[in-house]
């Protein structure tokens, strides 16, 4: 029999695989867009003293840290997992900063990843994320809605992730995820 709860059937790999550290690092991904921050960094860290080279695990504990304003040791983990993690390294970085209220090195980054978007992909969820975090709604649904017109695979977790709970109750966003629903396997 097979579960249709995408968390519950993680779990079970787990109890017959315990020391799988893709499931362990993924355990946080689940707990993360549940909003379940402390298990989420659970999970993370527990991957973290695993493998501590699994730039994955470093990236889904660096954004619990994040949501659960943890900001110095999510900056810790994106600092961690720059070299090999890239745009969304820095689009997660760039989120965190404006969290923390470091206003001028959010805009650094939203900056710098805007700019390199020139030279290589940057998802245009990242600087919606990023412009919501610093006050700019309007901003975010411009972002938002771009990300939605590539279909890129930021675009499944729109409908998950945590850090967009303020923008949930809003018209635009229940329009997004409509939108979504109209894309083939997002």
């Amino acid at each position: 029999m097979t579960s249709k709860d995408p968390l519950e059937a993680s779990l079970r790999a787990l109890d017959l695989d315990p020391m799988n550290l893709v499931l362990t690092a993924h355990l946080c991904w689940h707990h993360y867009h549940a909003a379940e921050f402390g298990l989420a960094i659970a999970a993370g860290q527990r991957a973290i003293d695993m493998d501590a080279s699994l730039i994955m695990a470093r990236i889904y504990l660096g954004r619990a840290y994040a949501l659960n304003r943890m900001y110095k040791e999510a900056i810790n983990e994106f600092d961690k997992s720059l070299a090999e993690g890239g745009g969304d390294v820095k689009g997660y970085l760039g989120l965190t900063f404006a969290l923390a209220g470091e206003r001028r090195k959010a805009e650094h980054m939203l900056a710098e990843l805007a700019s390199g978007s020139a030279d290589h992909y940057v998802s245009p969820y990242h600087l919606g994320t990023i412009v919501l975090a610093l006050g700019d709604v309007e901003g975010a649904f411009v972002w938002l809605d771009k990300a939605v017109d590539e279909g890129g695979r930021h675009v499944a977790a729109l409908r998950l992730d945590p850090a967009l709970a303020s923008i949930r109750g809003d018209p635009r966003f229940q329009m997004l995820l409509r939108r979504i629903e109209s894309i083939p396997n997002a």
